[in-house]
């Protein structure tokens, strides 16, 4: 059809492919606008009632006294005529057809402080249209000798010096407003909706992600839904192959463990006749049921930790060690009282001393330190450790040709994530200062028992 555009994955593309604004941001931004601009100029009206108007009443009653002494000492030596030019003097009733209206604000503040401030009892009328001055004025009425005639001196506010930045103070506030209207309205609407956004994309943790709000502009929605879409085909596929991982270890635990009685029966039948190849059969027995074990593991990896224990972190390292040769294990552990899944932390570490055993280079390093923040365990071998690319993917992702990966696909390092996720930390691969690989447990504080 004409006119209208479909995405990939995302039925009914005309909902989710827009990226122009709708009417109802264009309403909404200029609701922000009209509120900065609201705001803005609530802000100057307090800054005006509040500092500028005293300092505005101020000068101006004292430009007025000033001038109206002078004016008043001058007539009592000149008449009007013999006045100079500059000055407005009218003789007779209050000036102006609003002259007995009553005074606004600015006005009755400045009669005010002609009275408090300048110790001068004057009346005053704002000058009305037509105006003598473009920007106004007032008029004061004089006191003579006789004080038989009405005089009133015209005073233009356009002398005053705190009125010429008021327009480009207006301007600016109307300018300053409408910034920042759009920048609150890109902050609610585009950069709050994104950073959640961003928030919400899956960690490389097996752990289900939680949908976004759809929310925001127009353009910005219509990401949440796509992203929302891509969330839960991708929820979905975990729980796919967790499914899948389930299956298998059903299907193969009940051949191991039949395999087990068989070779325990040709044990007891074979009388040493065959010893090393039942020895090898037995291994090889052995390493499926902990590739079943790892796989299970894997499969119920979102679980929480239910069987949490207090124990001594270098008891249970050393205890780990003595598995192996005296040789191929040290430990450097302090003594430190931890609370978490001790079960999940031997198999973690079991795993790890496997790999280093089997893929690096003996002597393989135990050590862990124990901060405000965090309790790091680090286990380092002196193999030849994996190559930066591979370093950036770990453990979800290996090329075939660093330590053999081919044939285990990383689950021991898949397990020993899945413990840390439990737990609230992190699993960090880097290169050892060895020479080999250094995989290090960040797990909270909250582990250590106090």
């Amino acid at each position: 059809m004409k006119g209208r555009t479909r995405r990939l994955g995302a039925p009914g593309g005309s909902d989710t492919a827009r990226t122009a604004l709708s009417r109802r941001d264009w309403l909404a931004l200029l609701a922000w606008m009209g509120a900065g601009i609201a705001a803005g100029y609530l802000v100057l009206g307090l800054s005006i009632r509040l500092f500028l108007e005293p300092l505005m009443v101020s000068e101006s009653s004292l430009r007025i006294a000033k001038n109206v002494l002078l004016v008043e000492e001058v007539l009592k030596r000149l008449s009007i005529s013999e006045l100079p030019s500059g000055m407005i003097i009218r003789n007779g009733p209050s000036p102006g057809p609003q002259a007995g209206q009553g005074l606004g604000r600015f006005d009755r503040l400045l009669q005010e402080s002609l009275i408090r401030e300048r110790r001068l009892q004057r009346r005053i009328i704002p000058d009305s249209p037509p105006l003598i001055d473009p920007l106004g004025g007032h008029w004061v009425r004089l006191n003579t000798a006789t004080n038989r005639q009405s005089l009133w001196l015209y005073q233009a506010d356009r002398l005053s010096s705190s009125l010429w930045f008021m327009a480009p103070l207006r301007a600016f506030t109307l300018a300053l407003g409408m910034t920042a209207g759009i920048v609150l309205y890109l902050r609610q609407h585009l950069i709050r909706p994104i950073s959640r956004i961003t928030a919400s994309l899956p960690d490389g943790s097996n752990h289900r992600t939680k949908l976004i709000a759809e929310e925001g502009m127009t353009p910005v929605r219509s990401l949440c839904v796509n992203v929302n879409r891509l969330l839960e085909r991708i929820n979905a596929n975990e729980e796919e192959q967790r499914s899948f991982i389930r299956g298998l270890v059903h299907d193969l635990s009940s051949p191991t463990t039949r395999l087990g009685l068989k070779l325990e029966q040709l044990e007891l039948e074979d009388q040493g006749r065959h010893g090393p190849l039942v020895a090898s059969m037995g291994h090889d027995l052995n390493q499926l049921s902990n590739l079943v074990e790892q796989l299970r593991s894997i499969a119920s990896e979102q679980t929480l930790p239910t069987n949490q224990q207090e124990a001594a972190l270098d008891d249970l390292c050393s205890r780990i060690g003595d598995r192996y040769g005296r040789d191929e294990i040290q430990i450097r552990v302090p003594r430190l009282l931890v609370q978490l899944d001790v079960s999940g932390l031997e198999r973690a570490l079991a795993n790890l001393l496997d790999n280093a055993l089997e893929y690096g280079k003996p002597p393989v390093t135990i050590e862990a330190c124990a901060t405000t923040q965090a309790l790091v365990i680090s286990v380092d071998d002196h193999g030849r450790g994996i190559a930066t690319p591979t370093l950036l993917t770990m453990p979800h992702h290996s090329r075939s040709s660093d330590r053999q990966r081919m044939r285990h696909q990383g689950l021991g390092l898949r397990i020993v994530e899945a413990f840390c996720s439990r737990h609230g930390g992190e699993m960090k691969l880097s290169r050892s200062p060895l020479g080999g690989l250094r995989v290090r447990l960040l797990l909270p504080a909250t582990v250590l028992a106090h």
